[in-house]
């Protein structure tokens, strides 16, 4: 039995997942936090980027299938 259209499914179903990902970092998942403390010798600036956890849930998700869809073989064996 030929199983390309598992591959096929799994590689769209991956880049759906990217594009939900993308969207949802644009949506405004992605926060950025410029913290600045004094120090002795002067100032110091933290900067941080939280991305949500929604957006990293779609984006492992996506990988997984991605790699996935290349572990099933082309040909029937």
């Amino acid at each position: 039995m030929d199983l390309r259209w598992l591959r096929i499914t799994l590689r769209v179903a991956a880049a759906a997942l990217l594009v939900a990902a993308i969207a949802g970092v644009i949506r405004g998942d992605l926060s950025f936090q410029t913290q600045e403390h004094a120090t002795p010798n002067g100032y110091s600036i933290d900067h941080v980027v939280g991305l949500g956890h929604t957006s990293l849930i779609l984006l492992f998700a996506s990988a997984v299938f991605f790699v996935v869809s290349f572990m099933i073989p082309p040909k029937r064996v």
